[in-house]
């Protein structure tokens, strides 16, 4: 740890978490962190394993500050608060301390089923399991979905997408399109949401193509979709 990278924070203050108390840490930009080694103290963990576990994921953010620690001033290890359920979910609940594996624990499992419940949204699949998708057809909507989620990445970081990432949206098969996240379609085209009656009304949305518009219904409206998808099964 290199004292000259260390940062000095606008402000610092001690919380209370995990039945612990956690030193957090306001940066300079206004970004907050918690210092690593008073989340390992709180989950009986080894603080030496986690900051070489943190330094080895890029996505995490690891940040050195010169935190006043009583009379004394010490450089500490911290990690950005956006990232703390990344760690928390990946971290091993001590095998010697029962209190803390069963309070980590109890995190983890209300993380993992949020992560479950992001990921039937952003396929398409039903928030169940999966012994309640009865085709396996549906699966096809998986990789397609995943790869949407590449264009909001873009749409996100430039605001707009590119022309030939805007085309693949629109050569998305029909049951692709049911799988399309409706904030995304919003964000990507900048556009209002589809009428309550389920019209398609390409004046409404402006300089969007028909089929861009019924891409957009497709994937604001699940019943309707899944009545053209019945229709088209049909012909």
């Amino acid at each position: 740890m290199d004292r000259d990278d260390a940062q000095l924070p606008r402000e610092q203050l001690p919380i209370t978490l995990f039945d612990g108390v956690v030193l957090a840490v306001r940066s300079a930009e206004g970004n907050i962190y918690l210092v690593v080694h008073d989340l390992c103290t709180a989950l009986d963990l080894i603080p030496s394993s986690q900051l070489r576990a943190i330094r080895a994921d890029e996505r995490l953010h690891l940040v050195s500050f010169r935190l006043r620690i009583g009379r004394q001033v010490r450089t500490l290890e911290c990690l950005l608060l956006d990232d703390i359920p990344l760690w928390l979910i990946k971290v091993r609940p001590p095998r010697n301390n029962a209190q803390a594996a069963e309070r980590l624990r109890y995190v983890q499992n209300y993380l993992i089923a949020s992560v479950r419940s992001a990921f039937a949204v952003l396929t398409g699949l039903p928030d169940a399991p999966s012994n309640q998708i009865e085709d396996l057809q549906e699966l096809d909507v998986i990789d397609s979905s995943l790869r949407f989620t590449q264009i909001k990445v873009v749409a996100a970081v430039e605001g707009d997408v590119l022309p030939q990432q805007r085309r693949q949206v629109l050569q998305i098969g029909i049951i692709d399109r049911v799988a399309l996240l409706p904030q995304v379609v919003k964000r990507i085209h900048h556009i209002p949401r589809i009428p309550d009656d389920n019209r398609v009304d390409n004046q409404a949305h402006t300089g969007c193509p028909v089929e861009l518009a019924e891409v957009i219904a497709l994937a604001e409206q699940p019943l309707l979709a899944k009545k053209h998808l019945a229709r088209q099964r049909v012909q």
